[in-house]
């Protein structure tokens, strides 16, 4: 998962929600898909983060 672009990831994130919203998954494949889901959320506000501290390093260099 670490391999995958912001992008990348909220993209699968996206189809995993849709196909829990369908609603025609059994419960074990519910579960994966939910498991799947949140460990995609947590990469994808790791790296909102990330860019998060490289625009306050880079904002806090700039006189405006």
């Amino acid at each position: 998962m670490k391999s995958l672009t912001y992008e990348q990831a909220m993209e699968k994130l996206e189809q995993a929600v849709a196909r829990l919203h369908e609603g025609a998954l059994s419960l074990e494949e519910t579960l994966a898909v939910y498991d799947d889901a949140c460990r995609l959320a947590v990469h994808c506000g790791a790296q909102l983060e990330n860019a998060k501290q490289k625009l306050t390093l880079i904002t806090d260099g700039v006189d405006l």
